[in-house]
């Protein structure tokens, strides 16, 4: 039940409910002329402000919507399921609304608290929250035992507070004027106490009928003419659900004859071998060009350096120094021509074991093919 309503406007004047039935009507004096009447006295907009509340969408025509209340607020104090508590929504944060209940609870309503403001909960889990309390909505079951959702508060409450800007006062069945047909029956069933997941199974079965016409449609001419029955539609929807069964259970439980499975284990092993012989031949290729190169690099002394250096200088060598330095470049080269043949002996066995790297990839790789 709706106590009061107020807003943050100054000029809003406050709105008193009582229990019973309630009539707003403008006021008239003596003193009033003809122009004064009893329309455009904020009927409508009195329940576009309580559609607000109570988690309506705001439309490029509803009240909320003109420029000149974008920062405004509203409020509603309303007693719902035997809680009382103030409900705020902001226009300019459309999207929560602000909570207080009177004993500070929560009763089951998502939101987050503040010791402050109270809680403020998103408007879908106000509008759950408002479903449950109010029409005591609850998920329901098919006749094929699954679980299906009930209609939504905001179906059921569009025809306790109709709005004329949606059309809502043309059609009795149909809280505005673009409702759903099916959802508007749903919504009926359940006001009226009545089995609303009938409703939703007739629904379903229309659709299955309006799919079979179409599927119907798009068969005629391709040679499917004995498809003109639904139960022969669904005999062959059957017969084609069992085939892809059987098909997909093929597919599963397919396995590699013994021969092949010993052919890909020996694909798998030979191509590892290939791998390992690939990198050891990459490896042997850059050894010998190590070696060529460090071979390249020895290069015999023959003491002219030495020797043009003293002439710059205007010096002789002295006989003692020449023979110590043939003494040095003997021994310089006899270790010069140790370690050339230490490479070359080195050189010799990379080449001789790079040769049958590549033939023995290639062997392996007729194996694999």
């Amino acid at each position: 039940m709706i106590v009061r309503i107020g807003s943050s406007i100054e000029t809003f004047k406050t709105i008193e409910l009582t229990t019973g039935l309630n009539i707003l009507l403008a006021e008239r004096h003596a003193t009033s002329g003809e122009t004064r009447t009893r329309n455009s006295s904020g009927k409508s907009s009195l329940v576009d402000i309580i559609s607000f509340l109570h988690g309506g969408r705001v439309t490029k025509d509803s009240v909320v919507s003109a420029k000149e209340l974008a920062k405004a607020k509203f409020w509603a104090d309303m007693v719902v399921g035997g809680h009382p508590l103030r409900v705020e929504r902001s226009v300019a944060d459309k999207d929560f609304v602000k909570i207080r209940f009177a004993d500070g609870g929560s009763h089951g309503l998502e939101m987050n608290n503040d010791l402050l403001e109270g809680g403020q909960a998103t408007v879908a889990d106000w509008c759950d929250w408002l479903g449950r309390q109010m029409f005591k909505l609850r998920p329901g079951r098919d006749i094929r035992g699954m679980e299906i959702s009930p209609p939504s508060f905001r179906s059921l409450y569009g025809f306790f507070a109709r709005r004329r800007q949606d059309g809502g006062f043309i059609r009795p069945h149909k809280s505005a004027e673009k409702q759903d047909d099916a959802q508007a029956r749903a919504a009926l069933s359940w006001i009226f106490g009545l089995d609303w997941t009938l409703v939703r199974e007739f629904e379903r079965k229309k659709s299955e009928l309006q799919d079979i016409a179409a599927t119907q449609r798009r068969a005629k001419g391709s040679g499917t003419d004995n498809l003109r029955t639904v139960a022969a539609l669904r005999s062959a929807t059957a017969v084609a659900k069992a085939a892809a069964e059987a098909a997909r259970q093929r597919v599963a439980d397919m396995r590699v004859v013994g021969q092949y499975g010993e052919k890909v284990a020996d694909a798998a092993r030979l191509k590892g071998e290939l791998e390992h012989l690939a990198a050891e031949a990459a490896i042997l290729k850059s050894s010998i060009r190590h070696v060529e190169r460090s071979m390249e690099a020895e290069v015999l002394p023959d003491g002219r350096d030495v020797e043009s250096l003293y002439a710059d200088m205007g010096r002789q060598l002295p006989e003692n120094v020449m023979r110590t330095f043939e003494q040095v470049r003997a021994f310089h080269e006899s270790v010069i021509i140790n370690r050339r043949h230490h490479l070359g002996a080195e050189l010799d066995r990379s080449r001789s074991r790079l040769i049958p790297v590549p033939s023995g990839g290639d062997s392996l790789s007729v194996q694999i093919s």
